[in-house]
This record gives C-alpha cells, sequence and structure tokens, in this order.
C-alpha cells in the first residue's frame, strides 16, 4: 500500500501544531527545511548596483538612437522664424579618436547634407536669415577652434573664421583650467560681429563663462566679457552658475544679450528664475541684469529697433502647454507687455516696419506685439 500524499498549502501551514495529523506534521517540518534551503543570500549592494547599471546602459543607448544621438552626441538644431527650415549638426566620434560633423538643412521633404571636418558644437543663423554660422571645437582641448560662415541656402561655406581663445592665466600652484566647449554663437544684423558664450573649470569647483565679441572680416578678438557670479555657488563640481539659452544683438549693434536661467544646481533649478543680461558693446559696460521672478528659463532673446525694450517668451506652469511672449524695459527691468499662447513660441523678431515684435508660434501663426501695448495683432502663416 503506497502512502498518500500530502498537499502542504497555506491552511495546513496556518494550523495549531496540536491539531495536525503525523503526515500534517511530517510535510509541516519537510516544508520549514526546503524553504531554508531555497532563500537565497541577501545580494551584495555593489553587486546589485552594477547589475542595475548593466540594464540601463542599453536602454540608454537606445534613446540615443531614437533620437538620432551618436558617439555620445545629440543633435544641435536652429530653424528659421517660421519654422519651414531646420539645420541640424551632430558630431561624429571616428575610429582614431577624430571628429567628423554633419549639416543637414530640411525644409518640407527634402534635405542637404554637408561634412565638415571636426567636432560641431553650437549653431545660429543671422538676424535676417542671410548667413549660417557654425561653431567647432577642439577635440584635444586646446585653445584653437573656429567659426564656419555658410549660405544658409547652399551650405556652401563663406568663410572660416580662427578663433584664438583668451589666455588662461596659472595660478602659483599650476592650475590652468582649459575651456571646455562653444555653448553658444550669435551673428549680428551686419554680419561684422560674432559673439561666442564659453565655459571653463573654476578651481573652486564650478564653472565660469566667458562671452567675447569678434570681428567676422579678421577674426581679431573685439571685447571680452565675463557673466556676474551667481547670489549662491554652486554645490556640485560640474555644477555652473548660470545656463544660457538664447544670446542675440540689438538691431542696431549697439547692445548684446543673453538669457537664460540662473542659478542652476547640479541638473536642477532650485527656484525659477529667469534672467536677462545686456551690455554696451562700445565699452562692455553692463546696461541691465534682469531677473524677473516666476520664470524657469527665458528663451529667443530679442531687442527692439531702438534697444529700449527686450523681449523673451517661458513656458506657463510646469507640466503645461502654453508659452508667453514678455516684453520688458531697458534698463528698468519693468514688464510692460505680456501675451500667452496654446503652444510653444517658436522664435521673436523684430519687425522694422510695424514696430512691434514679431512673434512666432506653432498653433496661432504669427502674432505681433507692441512694447507698452498689450493689444496684439495676428496673421495666419501663408
Amino acid at each position: 500500500m503506497q502512502p498518500q500524499s500530502v498537499v502542504c498549502g497555506e491552511s495546513e501551514l496556518m494550523s495549531h501544531t496540536g491539531s495536525r495529523s503525523r503526515s500534517e506534521q511530517t510535510c509541516w517540518r519537510n516544508r520549514r527545511r526546503d524553504r531554508s534551503l531555497i532563500v537565497a543570500p541577501r545580494p551584495d549592494p555593489a553587486t546589485g548596483t552594477m547589475l542595475r547599471i548593466c540594464f540601463l546602459i542599453p536602454c540608454l543607448l537606445a534613446v540615443m538612437a531614437s533620437s538620432g544621438c551618436h558617439s555620445g552626441f545629440c543633435p544641435i538644431t536652429v530653424e528659421t522664424p517660421d519654422g519651414r527650415v531646420v539645420y541640424t549638426l551632430l558630431a561624429h566620434m571616428k575610429a582614431d579618436d577624430t571628429y567628423r560633423t554633419t549639416l543637414t538643412r530640411r525644409q518640407d521633404d527634402r534635405s542637404l547634407s554637408h561634412s565638415l571636418d571636426g567636432k560641431g558644437e553650437a549653431i545660429a543663423l543671422s538676424p535676417k536669415g542671410d548667413m549660417l554660422a557654425v561653431a567647432m571645437g577642439n577635440p584635444q582641448g586646446g585653445c584653437s577652434h573656429q567659426v564656419i560662415m555658410l549660405q544658409p541656402d547652399t551650405l556652401r561655406i563663406v568663410k572660416q573664421i580662427p578663433i584664438i581663445l583668451p589666455e588662461v592665466v596659472t595660478d602659483p600652484d599650476g592650475y590652468a583650467p582649459s575651456i571646455q566647449r562653444f555653448d553658444r554663437i550669435a551673428i549680428s544684423n551686419d554680419l561684422k560681429m560674432l559673439a561666442t558664450y564659453f565655459w571653463k573649470q573654476s578651481r573652486q569647483g564650478g564653472h565660469e563663462s566667458i562671452i567675447v565679441l569678434w570681428d567676422t572680416e579678421t577674426g581679431g578678438l573685439l571685447r571680452e566679457m565675463s557673466m556676474p557670479k551667481p547670489d549662491t555657488p554652486p554645490p556640485g563640481r560640474y555644477a555652473r552658475g548660470e545656463n544660457v539659452s538664447s544670446m542675440a544683438f540689438s538691431p542696431d549693434g549697439s547692445l548684446l544679450g543673453v538669457s537664460g536661467a540662473w542659478p542652476i544646481k547640479d541638473v536642477n533649478v532650485e527656484q525659477p528664475n529667469g534672467f536677462i543680461k545686456a551690455w554696451h558693446i562700445a565699452d562692455g559696460k553692463d546696461v541691465a541684469m534682469l531677473r524677473p521672478k516666476g520664470h524657469m528659463f527665458l528663451w529667443s532673446l530679442c531687442f527692439d529697433g531702438g534697444a529700449r525694450h527686450v523681449a523673451a517668451w517661458d513656458w506657463v506652469g510646469r507640466g503645461t502647454q502654453r508659452s508667453a511672449a514678455f516684453i520688458w524695459s531697458l534698463p528698468e527691468g519693468e514688464k510692460v507687455a505680456e501675451k500667452v499662447f496654446p503652444g510653444r513660441v517658436r522664435s521673436i523678431s523684430w519687425a522694422h516696419e510695424r514696430e512691434a515684435f514679431e512673434i512666432h508660434t506653432a498653433k496661432e501663426g504669427t502674432t505681433y506685439l507692441q512694447p507698452e501695448k498689450s493689444e496684439t495683432r495676428k496673421r495666419e502663416r501663408e
């Protein structure tokens, strides 16, 4: 007679030992013995971290590939005010540790590409749309860079401007931080001046910013300016004092301005606080440092014809799909006009014939916002 098998279910395991049969008691002891054998030891924390990293790396590479990133670099784009033409800059690292950059022009379903030697780090379109500038960094980390000027329609190279960066002063301990890379560039309306924004590591562990004006005819350095120090120093070694999102000349060429967010702590903004900084080009003196509250970033900086007002846009609230354009007076920093739009503002430019800021939006075409007036006039994109 074969022994009767007993299934050890949760009801049996939870029963009181005194009320179990002999077979049930034997099952209980076997279950406890087997459970002690199959319980795995707690994994080492370092091993768990490595396993998570190994899992995340393929996911990160897949995301980079889907967004067009290659060799650790992601595309840098600039578009015409109406959004119809998009220029994309993408750097590739080759097998011999050199760089090759692809510049692509896309309009509707047509595209045109041009290959450039070196590492493309920034791109800008002139205010009138008649010149394209590409900043090429030195991959070896030295002080030699260049800016390539191209025709926007054909991508034909017009001029190559060598950029010799300002010398970095070495302190008594021998610490001489090198310029890291281009961050932003801008071209004046008359195409005679070029502005570049660099950042470098500081001895204190953060980063310092350098803004330099160049002569596009000779490549000579015209003036060097620096950003003011943040109110609170960034804690991280790779944290920066500010993050510049746009740079622009005034239409008459008298002012240079930058906009962005301040301060930046590591990768998160502690308090939403956009900023606009402007200088006189003639002597490099400050014009204004605007820090309007309630702004995470300020984008598409633009001056009016007389350099008496400045405009920029920002998202309205966190997690919303609305944006707003704002106008401030200079140098007081008083907000004189604003307009809210559904969706994103593509760009802001100055319309001389209308004496108003021309605001290109993704959903509502073009709107004209006049300084010191809240009324707007709109025409749908043709």
